[in-house]
């Protein structure tokens, strides 16, 4: 009896709780009802909203990337479009890019890494360029081991990016001689880095 009783309580409680919120939202709605310029605040703020001028759109990544290779801003070209994770922004890039220029001075090595890693994937596609810029970004890492093997990357990223690399080009390019010497390269470019 006496639990019957508390429970019923507690349910008496929860009841008076929702009656006064619903007693609240009536009043809130008559006072709403009762404003004369309820209506004209309203439109004064929709109005202002309207007036907001529109930031103008950002140009896109491309146009970007297009901009800085006419400034021959190439590194920073090839960065921005290998940050832009879309492979066809990044072949597009490099389309645009005479690649003996891209390589006049050697890029970072972040920049390097991620460049044979990206254009490892699908070699199967625009093959021909893919190569080209791989071939140059392994000649630009096998330079600076041999004027400087001090490492300023991960040896370990290196040594996951060749091996995909050679993945690729056995599924891919078996028969290809180019794509075969570039691999021997890559070979040897874990030696000159000790990178067992």
């Amino acid at each position: 009896w006496y639990q019957r009783r508390v429970r019923g309580r507690a349910v008496q409680e929860k009841i008076s709780a929702i009656m006064q919120r619903v007693a609240a939202l009536e009043q809130s709605t008559k006072k709403i009802n009762l404003d004369p310029n309820f209506e004209e605040r309203i439109n004064s703020h929709i109005s202002d909203i309207m007036k907001i001028q529109v930031q103008p759109v950002q140009e896109d990544i491309s146009t970007q990337i297009s901009n800085l290779i006419a400034d021959q801003q190439y590194h920073e070209a090839i960065y921005k479009a290998l940050c832009a994770t879309d492979t066809e922004v990044l072949l597009s890039a490099c389309r645009e890019m005479n690649v003996e220029a891209v390589f006049a001075s050697a890029p970072p090595s972040a920049t390097l890494l991620c460049l044979i890693h990206q254009m490892s994937e699908d070699l199967h596609i625009e093959t021909r360029l893919k190569l080209s810029y791989i071939k140059h970004s392994v000649m630009c890492f096998n330079r600076k081991a041999m004027v400087d093997r001090s490492v300023d990357f991960e040896p370990i990223q290196l040594r996951n990016v060749v091996e995909g690399l050679q993945r690729n080009i056995d599924t891919h390019l078996q028969m290809d001689m180019d794509a075969m010497m570039i691999k021997m390269a890559a070979s040897s470019l874990l030696q000159s880095y000790r990178i067992s």
